[in-house]
């Protein structure tokens, strides 16, 4: 598991498809996505991918991702 909120954690940008499916993790529960984000076009940190839409792991409520 890759905890987004630790202090040195290497995930910044989140892509909407990662972001959704850490919140339908029980681990996430009481965490929602903003519902207003501030996107560009940019690499997620967790899947590594370039997306037309990525934005901040805090607009997911600092997620934990699974790995």
């Amino acid at each position: 598991m890759r905890d987004s909120n630790k202090l040195g954690s290497k995930i910044h940008w989140v892509c909407s498809d990662c972001g959704i499916e850490a919140l339908k993790n029980s681990i996430n529960k009481g965490k929602k996505q903003f519902s207003v984000s501030t996107c560009h076009k940019g690499r997620c940190d967790v899947c590594n991918q370039i997306k037309s839409s990525v934005t901040e792991s805090r607009d997911y409520g600092y997620p934990i991702f699974k790995e």
